[in-house]
């Protein structure tokens, strides 16, 4: 009898635990404005993103597509920061797709490490795992990373 009861007690509490670790993404992303115009709008940042990220590009790509991308008849896109990245990690699905990698460029430099690699490194937001991984920003890494648009929509 006491092991039924254990695992009475322990099917409850996966039920329980199972409902606020899958919770968070149909939650959150209530918190996403879909605009209905290929962006959405985080009101919490006052971020407005594009819906659907660009695959397989360089961190120059990258760089370019941002600036140039007119989505929504806006203007004003950039290159995120990583922080902004980290800041849709659970909002962003299912309304932002961020491409067939989980891989997204962010602005951020910094010198290469070791130094001998040389040139600049970029942070780089892995939505599988949910880090922040540093690229050699010289090396395209095509297929793997992708391009999101973002711009202050306040």
């Amino acid at each position: 009898m006491k092991i039924k009861g254990m695992i009475a007690v322990g099917m409850v509490l996966w039920l329980f635990l199972g409902g606020f670790v899958f919770a968070p993404h149909d939650a959150v992303a209530a918190n996403l404005v879909d605009n209905g115009d290929g962006t959405v709008t985080d009101p919490d940042t006052g971020l407005m993103w594009a819906n659907k990220a660009k695959s397989n590009v360089s961190w120059g790509e990258a760089e370019s597509y941002c600036q140039g991308y007119h989505g929504g008849g806006h203007s004003g896109w950039r290159m995120p920061t990583i922080d902004e990245l980290v800041t849709i990690n659970a909002k962003r699905w299912p309304l932002i797709d961020v491409g067939g990698s989980d891989f997204v460029w962010s602005s951020n430099l910094r010198n290469s490490e070791p130094s001998w690699l040389g040139g600049k490194q970029a942070a780089v937001y892995d939505y599988r795992d949910h880090k922040i991984m540093w690229m050699l920003q010289v090396w395209t890494h095509t297929g793997t990373i992708s391009a999101l648009p973002v711009r202050n929509a306040r």
